[in-house]
């Protein structure tokens, strides 16, 4: 269990933190507000569909497990809900094509995760506003690169059983709308649709952030 080291924070329900969470971000970071309020939480998902920390479908059902939750502080919480927004709202789904799905997961997370880190930067000198997770993956040398160059590096320098097997947190398998199931299982246009519907989210993000 990858939380029963770790010290309680709060055993404040997750579902109340979550939309507290969103409410801050809306405020003191608009573009990833806006984006957060397109996911929707799945209550008791994580724990009935075996997701250890917190996991997001590509039509924006999101599982956070209490448990793991209890563990961060508020800081790191609304970085998790930055983190996992950024899976479906940078096309993660629709760009990993025939890539190993560990390998492809892991370069996305170091593409987002450094994203994050730099907005973090903006909004407080210190730490105790919006923080990346400490276990997150985040290399400064890979800023500036696309998740595909990341996943290429990968490849070529990470041993083949750390980039193969499993799915990560990025999971199809978890969508819970009926688009996002056809999705899922290979239907071209219901994929098309979904990407379409998070470059629009994009576009409006982007727009409340100025």
């Amino acid at each position: 269990n990858p939380t029963s080291a770790k010290p309680v924070v709060t055993t404040e329900p997750v579902a109340k933190r979550f939309s507290k969470a969103r409410l801050w971000l809306a405020s003191s970071m608009p573009f990833f507000g806006y984006l957060c309020f397109n996911l929707r939480l799945i209550e008791g998902g994580a724990e009935a569909r075996g997701v250890p920390t917190a996991a997001v479908a590509p039509d924006g059902s999101l599982y956070l497990n209490q448990e793991f939750c209890n563990t961060l502080p508020d800081s790191v919480f609304r970085f998790v809900l930055v983190h996992e927004v950024l899976h479906p709202a940078m096309g993660c789904f629709a760009r990993m094509g025939s890539r190993l799905p560990k390998a492809w997961n892991i370069a996305h997370d170091y593409a987002i995760n450094l994203i994050a880190d730099e907005y973090a930067k903006e909004v407080s000198q210190t730490a105790d506003k919006f923080r990346v997770w400490e276990n997150a993956l985040l290399d400064q040398k890979y800023k500036n690169w696309s998740a595909e160059q990341i996943y290429d590096d990968l490849l070529k320098n990470m041993p083949e059983e750390a980039v193969e097997g499993g799915m990560g947190d990025a999971r199809p398998d978890l969508s819970t709308t009926e688009e996002g199931k056809k999705a899922a299982k290979g239907c071209k246009a219901s994929q098309t649709q979904i990407r379409h519907q998070w470059a629009s989210k994009i576009h409006e993000a982007a727009k409340a952030h100025k």
